[in-house]
Parts: C-alpha cells; structure tokens; sequence
C-alpha cells in the first residue's frame, strides 16, 4: 500500500503535469491562429488585387455585357464576404 503522503506527492505531480500539457497546448493553439489569421489576410490582399486587375482588364476589353463582367462580379462579392468576417 502507498503512503498518504506519496500519494499526494503523486497526485500533485499529475496535476502539475497536466496544467503544463494545457498551457503548452494553448500556445500551440495560439500560434495557429496567428498563421490562419496571417494567412487570411494574405488571401485578402490577393483577391484585392485580383478584383483591381478585373477592373483595369474590364475596363479596356468592355463592349458589353461580357464573361468578365460576371467574374468581376463573383471576385467582389467573394471580397466583400471575406471582408465581414
């Protein structure tokens, strides 16, 4: 049979333990949010541009209604969903 004390001493261990599994899982969870954060800023910067190009290309190439118009369309609504989130 195991002491009270070495018990105790056992339990506290696994108590230290676990905090310490805690608080490093937090800090992995921590650094994964930085880099989704980082890189859904990057996706917005891209589709930023990627909506200013379709402007400048529709502008040139716009004889009517076109298929660039509609993807035009589609990139600044993604853009605008992206943003309110």
């Amino acid at each position: 049979m195991i002491p009270c004390r070495v018990r105790r001493i056992q339990d506290s261990y696994v108590s230290l333990q676990a905090v310490e599994n805690y608080a490093w899982n937090i800090r992995v969870i921590k650094g994964q949010a930085d880099l989704l954060l980082s890189a859904r800023q990057e996706c917005s910067e891209y589709l930023r541009q990627v909506c200013e190009w379709s402007d400048v290309l529709h502008g040139i190439t716009h004889q009517g209604p076109t298929e660039l118009a509609m993807v035009e369309s589609t990139i600044h609504s993604i853009v605008v969903e992206m943003e309110k989130v």
